[in-house]
């Protein structure tokens, strides 16, 4: 049975996923506005969903292999990922230009269920689930 920190941090990891498919969609739409030209461009787009897949899909095998196989390894590339998102963000705030988007309040809240979600992956019941899962099943030694 999973921990309950395990399944808070699955929640949230879900909801910031789907937050970030709201925010680039609602992305996508200030940049048909504020450069029409681009959008109509065939590449572009094709290039623009071909990310949004694989983006998505990255997102959804960590899901899968934090929550159902415990995996350590995958654990802390969803941390690599939210220390590269929280540098992004003060980026953003020190240059000024997070806030010059709309899409700042979703961007924020964004954040704040991916920091939710890894705080979650250190809480005790959750260390102890994955160390317990890492440690391999060592068979009876019979000549001891």
């Amino acid at each position: 049975m999973r921990p309950q920190s395990i399944v808070r941090f699955e929640q949230l990891y879900i909801a910031k996923i789907v937050l970030g498919v709201i925010a680039t969609v609602w992305g996508l739409n200030g940049v048909r506005q504020a450069a029409p030209g681009l959008m109509s461009s065939g590449f572009v787009v094709g290039a623009l969903v071909v990310g949004l897949i694989v983006g998505l899909a990255i997102e959804l095998l960590l899901l899968h292999l934090v929550v159902r196989r415990a995996s350590d390894i995958a654990r802390w590339i969803v941390v690599l990922f939210f220390g590269v998102s929280s540098c992004s963000l003060i980026y953003g705030i020190a240059r000024g230009s997070l806030f010059t988007l709309g899409s700042y309040p979703v961007t924020l809240l964004g954040f704040a269920l991916s920091a939710g979600s890894v705080w979650c992956l250190f809480r005790p019941d959750a260390a102890r689930w994955f160390k317990a899962k890492a440690r391999p099943a060592i068979p009876h030694d019979r000549h001891s």
